[in-house]
């Protein structure tokens, strides 16, 4: 899938970095992926949060990522060992 860098930010320990997919299937219902760490290791503590646009992430990430919307969807990922 074809992918823009949106953000890449540091702050209290954590690191987010955020792609806006330039096309995708229809199938697909996420515009915007935005990936979290806040753990220990690099294969824990990642979480990815899919929004169905850019505006729906902006318009998270000016609440500070606290409230959930209609059209986006969050997963917690651990790499198998």
């Amino acid at each position: 899938m074809p992918y823009t860098l949106l953000g890449k930010e540091k702050q209290n320990g954590q690191t987010r970095v955020t792609y806006r997919l330039t096309s995708h299937a229809e199938s697909c219902r996420y515009a915007v992926l935005s990936l979290t760490h806040a753990g220990m290791g690099e294969n824990t503590g990642w979480e990815v949060t899919g929004y169905g646009s850019q505006q729906s992430y902006l318009a998270d990430k000016s609440r500070g990522f606290k409230v959930e919307t209609d059209d986006m969807m969050s997963c917690y990922l651990v790499r198998n060992q």
